[in-house]
């Protein structure tokens, strides 16, 4: 046999090896696959009040104010008693209407504290609070909406310097 004779051979033998590796249209079987997409309406925070701790005289002692979820007012310390002014603006808790997809979970992230101030004067904003469910877990309404409320305690210092106070806390929605 000649060498060309003998790689020809070799290479017939071994088209045939890898042709009898490879199934027939006999052996084939086909299958259908799925696929699916969710989309949902694009989350959104839109503020309807903002947290009002209202108009207080300037206290001799420090206390706080506190201001819940459904807008009752208490106080403490040098606050106690110093919650009777008119108000004109009121007080009451934030609140915000949150949007998105029907049925939708949400947990809510609220800051620790927060610094309103005026001027160089300061005070302190903390014990945030919101009315979402057990570890700040709710759920939009079959509509996709759903309001929450906020509250939090004020610290004010004795002799708080007078004047109008403001200023912001951040609040994070994570939609489930």
């Amino acid at each position: 046999m000649t060498g060309r004779r003998k790689y020809r051979t070799t290479l017939g033998l071994l088209g045939a090896a890898l042709l009898a590796l490879v199934p027939g249209a006999a052996l084939a079987a086909g299958a259908k696959g799925s696929a699916t997409a969710e989309v949902v309406a694009p989350a959104q925070i839109v503020p309807l009040a903002y947290l009002r701790f209202g108009t207080f005289t300037r206290p001799t002692t420090a206390g706080t104010e506190t201001v819940s979820t459904t807008s009752a007012v208490s106080g403490t310390g040098g606050m106690a008693g110093n919650l009777s002014l008119p108000q004109t603006g009121g007080r009451g808790a934030a609140s915000f209407q949150l949007n998105g997809s029907a049925n939708r979970l949400f947990i809510v992230s609220l800051p620790g504290t927060t610094t309103i101030s005026s001027g160089a004067a300061t005070m302190q904003v903390s014990d945030f609070t919101s009315d979402a469910g057990a570890f700040g877990i709710g759920i939009l309404g079959s509509n996709g909406q759903d309001t929450l409320n906020v509250g939090g305690t004020l610290n004010v210092s004795a002799n708080q310097a007078p004047g109008n106070y403001s200023g912001t806390f951040t609040l994070t929605v994570y939609y489930l």
